[in-house]
């Protein structure tokens, strides 16, 4: 794809995608919900990652780990972007 490293970020790309199938954005108190964790579900994927609000573990699973993160990232990307359930990883 031939887009420029600061044209279309996930987040956007996920609500546009959100807006499409639920004809609203996924907002939670006037802001934004649509976190990676939000993205993985709409992707249809399970997030695994370890959940902390407020120093709290409310959710265990595997440590942050930002080469992990960007993995995902790309995963929904490429999910949204092309319309793929699955995407081959090499």
């Amino acid at each position: 794809m031939p887009f420029h490293y600061r044209t279309f970020d996930l987040h956007s790309i996920a609500q546009i995608k959100y807006f499409q199938l639920n004809n609203k954005l996924l907002i939670d108190k006037d802001h934004s919900d649509m976190g990676l964790s939000n993205i993985l579900k709409l992707c249809g994927m399970t997030d695994e990652r370890r959940k902390i609000e407020d120093g709290i573990i409310v959710r265990n699973g595997k440590e942050h780990n930002a080469l992990e993160d960007a993995k995902l990232t790309a995963e929904c990307f490429s999910r949204i972007v092309n319309g793929e359930k699955s995407f081959k990883r090499i």
